[in-house]
């Protein structure tokens, strides 16, 4: 087949596979996308399956749309309606549940709103405060709404429940009378529904299959018919979002449910070998992922005083690199929390460095489109009544001036469960009355108006933006914005300006949406991000900062934990193509950060990387290991050989850090005994933390200080 001819061996193996289910272990760098399309398009041009007989099923929106552009760019003729059920677990469940299955027999309409997880949040906190609910652990709301939904009524280091399941019915059953769904919902009644409809694909595609939770595993098995295949990718070195659902042994539990032919990707095309032998170190099974690429520069190690240091540093090392020819945009820092780039943000604008940090921004973060998007999920969604409320009561741009009326006015509105109630209770306040009536009449104006642009007069906004006010012209043109972009989603879908603006609305809550943001994402300036965002990128130059014990890796009590902070690091690491640079800190801000490079940075082997700063980060165990190779090979020459070599390794070994201890060492493993986990046996200790490895219960790792450890002489 000529659309193979570029692809390895393993790539055709994995496109052609024709096995029931099939499962593909995609090491970092293996061109994993390149497999998804080419296996699309083996499926459509060669077996001749209909693109709307296939679901591709991604966890970003991007993933999903640059597969959907590779085909377009093969075949022009492709519409979106062939690929209709191409995107995120989310989109695909909202465009069935809009389009397929029986909505009305669980009592919504295929109009329904999506709701993000800010106004799920916000409409807990409406029930919580209109009901007077005893709920605990507030602050952590979202939390403790996914775990209930779960069975776990408890949090945190509560004895006794709480009203959080009278809630979550609570939530269930306002949600559905206004008419709309979460992100767990279209999940759960996509799979629900499912059921009731003879649609089964003949193949399921799933990309980043590691990101799969319980929830989208059912999803899936729910779509699976008697004659329908499957295909997953993904790479169970990138397991990185435990905490957020997703399962540790969702391969294992994939291979045994569906007996799946297992595949592999193993040969990385975007890092040098020197990353990829750093990046190996952090594998429990590094023996499948290679690298035919040379082996490049070593990877740096730099000791840094502080968070601020480092910050003149990288300006300075940045603007050197440009100054060589090295475009910003190849450029990208990567750090453990998203308070790490508050100073490299501020001595960046001083030097006049342009930066982008990544960190997903919404509507909400701008006062007046917070107000107008929920007037237009109003329009939408006349069933809205949480909105209604927020957007009559808005400080801003609503219209109730005396707020203790207004707070009044809403816990009743909160109880209707619509707006026919609203009406009644508003009274007197006209204008309050006009701007929901104009909304619930939107559907009706929209048939004989097709301009978005009209949408700013029908609604009137002037009148509430306040044209004598001194925001009046910023906010007006972040309306205006705002409906250009909707403007652009309706002429890129093909939709009228009533369903057009709804799926807007949806999509936006499902996604995001950075009203600030440039179309062109990747624009010419260096990219700040946090480790778990900076997944699927690639960067010609990376920098990895704050590697310290309480950043890289966080501080953990369980095993699974740190061996996930291990996998979070190898996902940084992996992204650089050409050059990283590693850093520490020898005073770092935070008191819960420990001084000092963390253990991390000892499992990288000295003969890949350079070491800048005067901290010492241990001996050159490389150098020690061909040091005993050598011995060995002296130990079949000639007796007097054997002795001289033997000096000079003794000689040799005597210059190691004395807290290094060689594998060779013939010394008894230390004990230690614990009230709690028993007798274990010592596995690597600095000045600060010891770990022990306890039968039963794993390695444990403590704070010598606080450890409660006990030596045992045996």
């Amino acid at each position: 087949m000529e659309r193979l001819s570029g692809l390895n061996e393993y790539q055709k193996t994995a496109i052609m596979d024709d096995s029931k289910a099939c499962l593909v272990n995609a090491c970092v760098g293996s061109g994993k996308t390149t497999v998804l399309v080419n296996k699309v398009l083996y499926l459509c041009f060669e077996k001749k399956i209909p693109l709307s007989d296939i679901v591709v099923l991604t966890f970003t929106n991007k993933a999903a749309n640059e597969i959907i552009d590779r085909l377009k760019n093969v075949d022009i003729d492709i519409s979106d309606e062939d690929t209709r059920y191409f995107g995120t677990f989310h989109s695909v469940a909202l465009k069935m549940l809009k389009t397929i299955l029986p909505i009305k027999e669980i009592g919504y309409n295929e109009e329904f709103a999506v709701m993000d997880v800010d106004e799920e949040n916000e409409l807990a906190q409406s029930i919580i405060v209109s009901n007077n609910l005893n709920i605990k652990y507030v602050n952590h709301l979202n939390k403790r709404i996914e775990a209930a939904k779960k069975g776990k009524t408890k949090y945190g280091i509560m004895k006794d429940s709480d009203d959080i399941q009278y809630l979550i019915e609570l939530l269930s059953e306002i949600k559905q009378n206004q008419n709309k769904m979460d992100f767990d919902d279209l999940i759960y009644y996509a799979t629900l529904l499912i059921k009731k409809v003879s649609y089964r694909p003949r193949w399921i595609i799933v990309d980043e299959f590691q990101d799969t939770n319980d929830d989208q595993l059912l999803f899936i098995d729910s779509l699976v018919g008697e004659y329908t295949q499957l295909f997953a990718v993904g790479d169970p070195n990138q397991i990185i979002y435990t905490w957020r659902g997703s399962c540790k042994d969702i391969f294992d539990r994939y291979k045994a449910k569906y007996n799946a032919t297992e595949l592999s990707l193993p040969e990385n095309y975007r890092s040098t070998s020197n990353i990829i032998g750093v990046a190996k170190c952090f594998l429990d099974d590094p023996s499948e992922l290679c690298t035919a690429k040379t082996a490049g520069n070593k990877i740096l190690i730099k000791d840094h005083y502080n968070p601020f240091s480092e910050a003149q540093y990288l300006s300075d090392r940045i603007s050197e690199l440009v100054k060589q020819g090295i475009p910003f945009c190849d450029i990208a820092i990567f750090y453990r929390t998203q308070k790490q780039s508050r100073v490299i943000e501020d001595v960046f604008e001083k030097s006049g460095i342009p930066f982008e940090v990544s960190l997903k921004k919404t509507l909400k973060d701008i006062p007046v489109l917070n107000w107008f998007i929920h007037l237009l999920k109003i329009a939408v969604n006349p069933y809205d009544t949480e909105s209604a409320i927020l957007a009559i009561s808005d400080s801003k741009f609503g219209t109730y001036s005396d707020r203790r009326k207004a707070k009044q006015v809403i816990n009743n509105m909160i109880g209707s469960y619509g707006l026919e109630l609203t009406f009644d209770l508003i009274g007197e306040e006209n204008s309050s009355c006009e701007l929901i009536e104009k909304a619930q009449s939107f559907k009706e104006w929209c048939k004989s108006s097709s301009k978005v642009s009209d949408v700013y007069d029908y609604f009137d906004l002037d009148s509430y933006l306040h044209p004598t006010s001194a925001s009046y012209k910023e906010n007006k043109e972040m309306i205006e914005i705002l409906l250009d972009k909707i403007n652009d989603h309706i002429l890129k879908s093909g939709s009228d300006l009533y369903k057009g603006t709804q799926d807007f609305i949806n999509s936006s809550a499902l996604y995001g949406l950075d009203i600030l943001s440039s179309d062109e994402s990747m624009s010419n300036s260096v990219k700040l991000m946090t480790l778990h965002a900076a997944k699927g990128l690639e960067f010609r130059y990376v920098f990895i900062i704050g590697v310290n014990y309480g950043l890289i890796p966080l501080r953990t009590t369980q095993p699974d934990e740190e061996k996930e902070e291990r996998r979070l690091f190898f996902v940084g690491i992996t992204r650089a193509m050409e050059n990283l640079e590693i850093s520490f800190y020898t005073c770092p801000d935070d008191e819960r950060v420990y001084s000092g490079p963390s253990k991390f940075i000892s499992y990288i082997p000295r003969h890949l990387c350079e070491y800048d700063g005067d901290y010492n980060i241990g001996p050159d165990r490389s150098n020690l290991q061909q040091m005993r190779k050598q011995l060995v090979e002296m130990m079949h020459s000639k007796e007097n050989a054997l002795d001289d070599g033997f000096t000079e390794i003794l000689s040799l070994e005597e210059q190691v850090d004395d807290n290094y201890v060689s594998p060779v060492n013939t010394a008894k493993t230390r004990k230690f005994h614990h009230d709690k986990y028993g007798i274990g046996d010592l596995v690597e200790e600095d000045d600060t933390m010891i770990t022990i490895c306890f039968e039963g219960y794993g390695e444990k790792q403590f704070v010598k200080a606080f450890s409660d450890l006990t030596e045992i002489t045996i």
